[in-house]
């Protein structure tokens, strides 16, 4: 993220340009805890002061300042407690003792972490006490402190100070703090199971940390479909006992589970089942870059949104529905409701709901709508212009598979082509032998299909 920011302004300074500086005494706000940090980093204002204290430094270039004052205040959501949740967690606290596994922050529906806690022999939790809180504490003063000592690299020495400067409270001024709530907890799971609490919840971090060390085990869950193996360095590999992944990979340390959010078996419609609409997926990303992988960052989106105009220009206005991502940084409905008109953009809630009406659905980003598509058994496409960076050997088969059968194109007019050809009876294509076929061959590295996949999630917990 800093060197994304770093290499920005150092190739500008060259050129020599001009811009604003915030007038700002207290400089890089402290972060009261991780989730303050996963909200602020697209934050416009963050990312100005973190530009601002890299021209400082790069100042012997060709700047040129205009300072304005601004007045800025954040607001930090403490989560409430929910008084039912709360009320029905108390009571079940005693029977917390016996549960073997604690799964929190999982990514299932309600239904099936009900179905998968039965199938572990223990009572469903509803735990409220890794709740968010904030203390609101003064930051002690950092510049003292070091990661590294100086060396003779620019860039390193301004990450040494800029980490510090940004370290959240949660890991120094609150972090005894944290650890007297955390010790109050009175359960001991064996399995420490999470899909998202290892990345967001630093209260959680903290207890499982402390556990981790006592020798409990930790299980992270992937929480979505990710072909590409690069954004996280594979740290969580590292730091989990085990992870549990959609995919298969070519790590040691991950075991391949069917998908939590879609465990149902992947279907095979009949014509009188198929909708009648074209459903074409945008997908986001931040305004500014934090990690790597199968999708544009930053301003590529641009050009991304460029050419998903030009493409749906030349599709069949007639049956096509757009359906833009909840996310949208980059403002694609504007763009879209300047070309189109609004009834072409999707109204539906959930995307389950607009699958049964499409007779064929465009992907733009190989991640978890395509797994859900893929499955559905309404014949699907995915069209992109490709930025995976590491991907693991069984998947560049499936994804030279896709290829070679038309359902991944890196080209959009040869996509096109395809959607011309198979628009009139798209399922002639879609469940014949050879697809079906290929369908199967990505299930089997993407999209695990078991005899039972929860009996399968219960038994793989077990054997951790």
């Amino acid at each position: 993220l800093i060197w994304d920011r770093w290499e920005t302004i150092r190739n500008l300074s060259d050129e020599g340009f001009q811009t604003t500086v915030l007038d700002n005494t207290d400089g890089v706000p402290v972060f009261e805890d991780f989730k303050d940090f996963f909200m602020s980093f697209n934050d416009n204002y963050w990312n100005h002061l973190i530009y601002i204290e890299i021209i400082k430094l790069l100042k012997d270039k060709n700047f040129t300042y205009e300072i304005k004052k601004i007045n800025y205040s954040k607001k930090l959501s403490e989560k409430k407690n929910n008084l039912f949740a709360s009320f029905f967690g108390h009571l079940l606290n005693p029977f917390l003792k016996n549960n073997k596994y604690l799964l929190y922050d999982v990514a299932f529906n309600k239904v099936n972490y009900f179905n998968l806690s039965l199938k572990l022999k223990q009572i469903p939790t509803i735990n409220t006490c890794f709740d968010r809180k904030i203390f609101k504490n003064t930051p002690i003063k950092r510049d003292k402190l070091k990661i590294i000592e100086s060396v003779n690299d620019q860039f390193e020495n301004f990450c040494n100070k800029l980490i510090i400067k940004n370290l959240p409270k949660t890991y120094l001024e609150n972090y005894k703090k944290v650890k007297d709530q955390i010790d109050q907890i009175s359960f001991n799971p064996k399995k420490i199971i999470t899909s998202y609490a290892h990345i967001n919840n630093d209260n959680f971090k903290i207890w499982a940390s402390e556990k981790v060390l006592k020798g409990n085990k930790l299980i992270i869950t992937d929480h979505g479909g990710y072909i590409d193996e690069s954004s996280h360095f594979n740290s969580m590999e590292k730091y989990s006992d085990i992870y549990f992944k959609w995919n298969k990979s070519d790590l040691a340390s991950t075991k391949q589970v069917p998908p939590s959010l879609f465990l149902k078996r992947r279907k095979t419609l009949k014509a009188s089942e198929l909708g009648k609409k074209i459903l074409f997926l945008t997908h986001n990303c931040h305004l500014y870059p934090y990690r790597i992988g199968p999708s544009p960052i930053s301003t590529l989106m641009v050009d991304e949104q460029n050419i998903w105009i030009n493409f749906l220009k030349k599709i069949n206005k007639e049956n096509l529905i757009v359906r833009i991502h909840p996310g949208d940084n980059w403002n694609f409905k504007k763009i879209f409701l300047l070309n189109f008109e609004k009834k072409m953009l999707s109204t539906k809630k959930k995307f389950s709901q607009e699958i049964k009406l499409s007779k064929l659905i465009i992907n733009t980003t190989p991640q978890t709508t395509f797994i859900e598509s893929m499955k559905s058994g309404v014949p699907t496409i995915l069209v992109t212009k490709g930025y995976t960076v590491d991907v693991s050997t069984p998947i560049k088969r499936v994804l030279k598979d896709l290829k070679d059968n038309k359902i991944f194109f890196n080209n959009f007019d040869e996509a096109l082509n395809h959607i011309n050809q198979i628009y009139d009876d798209p399922l002639s294509w879609w469940n014949s032998k050879q697809i079906q076929k290929v369908r199967e061959n990505f299930a089997a590295s993407c999209s695990l299909e078991t005899k039972n996949n929860l009996n399968f999630w219960a038994e793989s917990l077990k054997k951790v």
